[in-house]
């Protein structure tokens, strides 16, 4: 229910499930197999509809497999997105795990085991050489209690394409799309996705379309 809404504005919209998640299937998931099966959604969409343009979203968890699919596509020459859409985004596991410890004081004091338990082998901060020079819009609120602020921020300076960040106030975790209060940012995204596509002006003015 996120994105249903883009469908009125002729977009088609796919979503998956990670194995492991959902009713996907009964295998355990891990950082490494979610990547897999971000590549093999991928891999669909390039030989189902080879001449469709993508727009890519990713949501919390999903912004850093995103991430990671495209360091992985990157690297392999395959074809990439137009624009990349983060919600609640952050660059390292063990980031994410301190942030959630962080943020609740009742678990605080289990902040330094997000780094001894959480294996960041397959987060997006591991392969940042490889992060692709595509245009990207960050949304995060800056309430979030479970991926701070902060860890956004630091995505958003890192990477290294076209890029807006635009914070929620007030906002919540995976806010930008799922608060109604934030329904402004439906025709900032379908402005930002015009721009990439059609790139006749600088994308960083897609934002200031709608004011």
């Amino acid at each position: 229910m996120f994105f249903r809404w883009i469908t009125e504005f002729n977009y088609d919209y796919l979503i998956f499930d990670y194995r492991g998640y959902g009713s996907s299937s009964d295998e355990r998931a891990s950082p490494e197999k979610t990547v897999q099966d971000g590549l093999a959604v991928f891999d669909f969409v390039d030989k189902k509809f080879p001449s469709v343009p993508i727009i890519a979203i990713g949501q919390s968890l999903g912004s850093n497999v995103l991430q990671r699919t495209l360091q992985e596509r990157n690297r392999n020459r395959a074809s990439l997105p137009k624009l990349v859409v983060f919600d609640s985004s952050f660059l390292s596991y063990q980031e994410a795990g301190s942030s959630v410890f962080g943020q609740r004081w009742f678990l605080y004091p289990l902040k330094p085991l997000a780094y001894l338990t959480i294996n960041d082998t397959w987060s997006a901060s591991k392969a940042k050489d490889q992060t692709p020079s595509i245009p990207a819009l960050f949304f995060h609120g800056d309430q979030d209690q479970s991926i701070n602020l902060s860890l956004g921020q630091k995505n958003f300076e890192n990477w290294k394409g076209p890029k807006l960040f635009l914070t929620q106030n007030g906002g919540f975790h995976t806010a930008a799309f799922g608060d109604p209060k934030f329904v402004k940012n439906r025709p900032v995204l379908l402005s930002c996705i015009e721009s990439a596509l059609n790139p006749q002006h600088p994308f960083t003015d897609c934002a200031q379309m709608n004011k």
